[in-house]
C-alpha cells in the first residue's frame, strides 16, 4: 500500500517521456524523489522506476545541473569512476513484482559534502530492448529565496496559453530573472508569471 502511495505521489509531481516504435507499447518508467525539498535532513533519495512487463536492469541516473557545482553535471550517480566526488552516493537496484527501480541516496553526513551536493536536476534514463524513456526530478531547497507553482510541466508542441509561476519568496520582484534553453530573457524580469503564447519544439 506505501508503495502504491509512492507511486500516485510520483505522476503528480515528475515529468517523463519515452520513445519507440509506433506499433509497439511505449516504455512504462518514472522518475521519483521522496525528498523534492531539502531541508535539515542529511540526505536526498532518487529513483528511476520501470514498472508492470517494462521491469529492466538498465537504468541510469543522472546529473543534470547541481547548485553551484555545474562542473558535474552530465556525470552518472552510480557506478561512477571518479569515487572522491561522489563518495557520498549510495546505489542499488532494487527489485519487486510490480516494479524494478534504481535508487540513488546522496547522503551529506560524509566530510565535503554540502546541501549544493543534494539540490538541483537530475535525471532517470531506461532501456529496454528497441525503446527507451526518460525522466527528470527536481529537487529544491525549502528555504529557497524563489519556489515554482509546479516543478515540472508536461505540453505538446501547438498547445496556448501556457503558464510558469513562482509562489511565496523572499526579496524584491524586481530581482526575479527567467532563462529559456540557458538564455535569460529580459522582457521577463520582474515577473512572477510567464505566458507562452504557442508551443514549439
Amino acid at each position: 500500500m506505501i508503495f502504491l502511495k509512492e507511486l500516485c505521489f510520483l505522476l503528480l509531481f515528475l515529468a517523463g517521456f519515452c520513445t519507440g516504435d509506433d506499433n509497439e507499447l511505449k516504455l512504462n518508467m518514472v522518475g521519483f524523489t521522496s525528498t523534492p525539498a531539502v531541508q535539515n535532513s542529511k540526505k536526498t533519495i532518487i529513483r528511476g522506476y520501470t514498472l508492470g512487463s517494462d521491469r529492466s536492469d538498465n537504468i541510469t541516473l543522472s546529473i543534470d545541473w547541481l547548485d553551484n557545482i555545474g562542473h558535474l553535471s552530465g556525470n552518472q550517480l552510480c557506478n561512477n569512476s571518479n569515487a572522491s566526488e561522489f563518495a557520498y552516493v549510495e546505489c542499488n537496484l532494487v527489485n519487486t513484482d510490480f516494479a524494478k527501480y534504481r535508487q540513488a541516496t546522496i547522503s551529506c553526513s560524509n566530510s565535503g559534502c554540502t546541501d549544493n551536493a543534494r539540490i538541483g536536476v537530475f535525471t532517470a534514463y531506461v532501456e529496454k530492448d528497441t525503446r527507451i524513456a526518460t525522466a527528470t526530478i527536481i529537487v529544491h531547497h525549502n528555504n529557497a529565496y524563489v519556489k515554482p507553482i509546479v516543478r515540472a510541466k508536461t505540453v505538446n508542441a501547438g498547445d496556448s496559453k501556457v503558464t510558469l509561476g513562482v509562489k511565496k519568496f523572499n526579496g524584491s520582484e524586481n530581482n526575479l530573472r527567467w532563462a529559456k534553453d540557458g538564455t535569460s530573457d529580459s522582457k521577463w524580469d520582474g515577473l512572477k508569471k510567464i505566458i507562452f503564447d504557442t508551443i514549439t519544439v
